[in-house]
């Protein structure tokens, strides 16, 4: 839906939202639970191996697990699992701020997805401006955050909403980014049972 803002046309998607991820993974492990998968935390898994019956293994430092299925869904880490994915996955370093906000607000995309803008515990989130960067933060890895984009996101915040003093937070993430900009679902090429859920840009 089109509409006019105060910061020009903008798009509307009544079907956009937010999925909150804590309460989705608590789900999800309590429904793998109860189909009587094995969960595994805090294990790096640094390679998979294909055997000729065509089930997979697992390696890690200490352990090594047998498996009929994987589903690659950790991000860019994953390059290191697979050619494939180390051809088409890219890090990219977003940072964000927050402030204490207690109105209802939808959420926000300009410039291209450069900026971006919503509300989520009581808080008002801004984050982007990644132009900001010489290299748009392309390929970092590390979540530290630049005192230039740092600069924009606290300037451009207050000045869309003048009622925004100082941050009360400010952070920075590693997301994945594919090579066409769209996420990759479904099988990896050439392997019925090896999945791909990654590359949301987020």
């Amino acid at each position: 839906v089109a509409a006019e803002s105060p910061f020009g046309v903008a798009f509307a998607s009544p079907l956009e939202g937010v999925v909150k991820l804590t309460a989705a993974r608590n789900a999800l492990m309590a429904a793998l639970t109860a189909l009587g998968v094995q969960l595994g935390f805090n294990t790096v898994v640094t390679a998979v191996e294909t055997k000729s019956d065509g089930s997979l293994t697992l390696r890690a430092p200490q352990t090594s697990f047998s498996t009929e299925l994987i589903v690659y869904a950790e991000g860019w880490q994953d390059g290191a699992l697979d050619p494939f994915l180390e051809s088409v996955l890219t890090p990219v370093r977003e940072q964000w701020v927050a402030y204490p906000w207690d109105q209802p607000l939808a959420n926000h995309r300009i410039q291209y997805g450069y900026q971006y803008w919503g509300t989520a515990e009581s808080h008002l989130l801004y984050g982007g401006c990644r132009w900001g960067s010489m290299h748009f933060e392309v390929g970092e890895t590390e979540p530290l955050c630049h005192p230039g984009i740092h600069t924009h996101l606290t300037r451009l915040g207050p000045q869309r909403y003048p009622q925004l003093t100082q941050p009360s937070h400010a952070w920075a993430t590693i997301m994945t980014h594919s090579c066409d900009s769209l996420p990759i679902i479904g099988a990896l090429p050439g392997s019925g049972n090896q999945l791909c859920c990654v590359a949301f840009q987020g």
